[in-house]
C-alpha cells in the first residue's frame, strides 16, 4: 500500500494523520494500491474520500475544519475508509439513475439525494460496527470477545 502526501500538505497535520492512517490501514481493501492525501482549504467537511474502484486507488482530502474540529479524528478517517466498501454501490446506483433520467428532472435529484443518504448511512453503520468489534479502540488488533448474547425463540442465549 502506497500512501502519498501531496507536497503542499500542511506539516502541522501530517504526523498525526500519518499515525491515524497507519493505524487504520487494516480497513483498506487489498485491491486499493494507493491513497493520495491532500489538503483543500475550500473543502467544507472535515475530510472526504474519493474512491476510484476502476483504477484501484483513492484520494483522501482533508478540509478546512480539520484544525478546529473537536471530533475524534480517527473516527472521521475510519468513516472515510469505510467508503471503500460502499462507494461502488453508490456509483452503480447513480449510473442507473443517469441512464433512466438523462435530464435534470426533479425525480433525478430526489433519487440522487436518496442514494447519497443511503450510502452515507451504510458507511456510518459499518464504521460503528467496526468500532463495536474493536471495543471502541479502532487501533486494536484484538478480536471482539464480549459479544451480546443471541436469544433464540426458546429464550436460550448462545454465542455463535
Amino acid at each position: 500500500m502506497i500512501v502519498r502526501f501531496m507536497p503542499k500538505f500542511p506539516a502541522e497535520f501530517k504526523n498525526e494523520l500519518e499515525a491515524i492512517i497507519d493505524a487504520l490501514l487494516v480497513l483498506v481493501p487489498v485491491w486499493c494500491h494507493s491513497i493520495t492525501v491532500e489538503y483543500n482549504e475550500t473543502e467544507e467537511s472535515l475530510a472526504c474520500i474519493r474512491v476510484d474502484t476502476e483504477y484501484r486507488r483513492a484520494c483522501l482530502t482533508i478540509g478546512q475544519q480539520w484544525a478546529a474540529s473537536i471530533e475524534p479524528r480517527i473516527e472521521t478517517i475510519a468513516h472515510e475508509f469505510c467508503h471503500f466498501y460502499t462507494a461502488h454501490l453508490g456509483d452503480v446506483a447513480r449510473q442507473s439513475i443517469d441512464h433512466f433520467h438523462p435530464d435534470d428532472s426533479p425525480g433525478k435529484k430526489i433519487a440522487n439525494d436518496a442514494i447519497y443518504r443511503a450510502v452515507e448511512g451504510a458507511t456510518e453503520d459499518l464504521c460503528r460496527l467496526i468500532e463495536r468489534l474493536t471495543r471502541g479502540d479502532l487501533t486494536t488488533n484484538e478480536p471482539y470477545t464480549n459479544r451480546p448474547k443471541i436469544m433464540t425463540h426458546e429464550g436460550v442465549g448462545s454465542n455463535p
